[in-house]
């Protein structure tokens, strides 16, 4: 009998020990683990499976707690992960979500420029690239992105080999050639 009532204690122990641990914890924990995992790792920071798992657990912890500051912090993260690790596309959905929902998140700014960048650099979408650019700078004049936003207008579209063609002229010019 004391030891039904022991095993029974420890049971209850154990399960309010899981109930204290909430699903928002839990996930914070994997997530930080995945971080040390491939933060630590020069190996593993290459592997797209994993920093795809990371961007995913982003997302996840967004849903989970839509209303904490961490959760546009954790889109952000999630759309430079994917920008930077072939999901453009992922990105641009994260950069998106975080100007309609978060408007005024510190990085909504930089989430509009970086829409244009991988539209832009990626996507190979000038049009559009242009577009968000030109919706930057208006929306933004005085953000320190905006000489970078105004260069990347000039230079939109154009292929490496021209753009080559246009820095040597410039320091021609320069040079007084």
């Amino acid at each position: 009998m004391r030891k039904q009532i022991l095993y029974l204690s420890f049971i209850a122990l154990l399960a309010l020990f899981q109930a204290c641990s909430s699903p928002e914890e839990k996930l914070l924990k994997k997530i930080k683990a995945l971080e040390t995992e491939i933060y630590g790792n020069p190996e593993v920071m290459t592997n797209h499976e994993k920093i795809k798992e990371l961007a995913f657990m982003y997302v996840d912890y967004a849903a989970l707690m839509t209303d904490s500051l961490k959760a546009a912090d954790y889109l952000f993260r999630a759309g430079d992960l994917s920008m930077n690790s072939g999901n453009p596309e992922h990105a641009i959905e994260m950069f998106s979500r975080i100007r309609k929902d978060y408007p005024d998140y510190v990085k909504s700014p930089e989430s509009l420029f970086l829409m244009a960048f991988v539209y832009d650099n990626y996507l190979k979408n000038y049009p559009r690239a242009e577009e968000l650019y030109s919706q930057f700078i208006d929306q933004y004049p005085d953000h320190e992105l905006v000489d970078d936003a105004q260069m990347l207008l000039q230079y939109l579209g154009m292929s490496p080999e021209d753009l080559l063609k246009v820095f040597e002229e410039k320091q021609k010019e320069q040079a007084g050639l």
